[in-house]
């Protein structure tokens, strides 16, 4: 595995916190004591589209790119327990 393929998981958890705190900050109203993170995201409010990129669909994208490294970095002879924990 190389550098990007170790830190996908780390860059994915980033990504979600700084879209929620960025997003977060500039709707008016929005406390994340009382609103559902989804709100972010919801039809009618501003950014929302940016929102749903930035904190959901690029996590899940590297979050997928690191499980399937891992995957192809598994030696042939791996036992079976390692694949299905994989």
């Amino acid at each position: 595995m190389n550098r990007f393929d170790r830190h996908a998981g780390a860059a994915a958890a980033f990504s979600f916190v700084l879209a929620l705190l960025v997003f977060g900050t500039a709707l008016e109203g929005y406390s994340q004591r009382l609103h559902p993170v989804a709100l972010l995201g919801a039809a009618g409010v501003p950014r929302a589209t940016a929102f749903n990129a930035l904190a959901f669909v690029l996590p899940g994208a590297l979050a997928a790119w690191q499980a399937w490294a891992m995957g192809t970095a598994l030696p042939a002879a791996a036992p079976a327990v390692a694949r299905i924990g994989l």
